[in-house]
């Protein structure tokens, strides 16, 4: 489906700007939502299980901060080139199913 498409499915300027809303406040509870999990539940968690102190386990945050940082340059330059819904989704899609083979594994 192209833009052409999704404009012509929704003409009420209204109804677009509720939509874009509603997508954007979705991308940013589930980053909010990641971003917590990383700081507060899984350090002590990650500390246990390598029997390691807090110090090194902060290393282990921080090169996860990086590469999403990163990863957001590059997967932003490519949703620039025209891809951006099938980036948004595909990458929501990920999340998802990511966060949920987590949520069920064994610790």
């Amino acid at each position: 489906m192209t833009d052409s498409k999704i404009s012509q499915i929704i003409t009420d300027p209204r109804r677009q700007k509720l939509l874009l809303g509603a997508v954007s406040l979705g991308g940013v509870i589930m980053d909010g939502l990641d971003g917590s999990i990383v700081n507060v539940a899984l350090p002590p968690q990650i500390a246990a299980d390598f029997n390691t102190d807090a110090g090194t386990i902060a290393w282990v945050i921080i090169a996860y901060l990086l590469m999403m940082a990163g990863l957001l340059l590059v997967f932003g330059k490519i949703a620039d080139r025209g891809l951006m819904k099938k980036i948004f989704i595909s990458g929501f899609i990920i999340f998802t199913l990511s966060s949920f083979i987590c949520g069920i594994s064994l610790i």
